[in-house]
């Protein structure tokens, strides 16, 4: 996640998803929280990676960005209150990117 790498992060987050369902209860409740973030801080990579594939086909193939304009609408369903201003910002500014218009920052 430091790295900012999804494919990694999304891989070792299998891992340790794997190793956390087969847990007892007790052990479970523990770390769920921290299993939660983790879950939450990939998928924030996940959008953070749509929208740059977005912004660099964005002339070359706009329908690249639509589509994935489209997903990040869909993760913003399950992202918790915490997450959900980032993940708007981010889906307003390629909207806007999408449509045309300048994007100031």
């Amino acid at each position: 996640i430091k790295n900012n790498n999804y494919e990694n992060a999304s891989s070792k987050y299998k891992e340790i998803n794997s190793k956390f369902n087969k847990l007892e209860k007790k052990k479970k409740d523990l770390i769920k929280d921290s299993v939660i973030e983790l879950v939450n801080m990939v998928n924030m990579l996940y959008v953070n990676k749509l929208v740059q594939e977005s912004l660099d086909n964005l002339k070359s193939n706009k329908k690249i960005g639509i589509n994935n304009y489209n997903k990040i609408q869909s993760l913003y369903k399950i992202f918790p209150k915490e997450y959900k201003a980032e993940v708007s910002k981010k889906c307003l500014e390629l909207h806007k990117q999408l449509s045309g218009e300048k994007v100031f920052k």
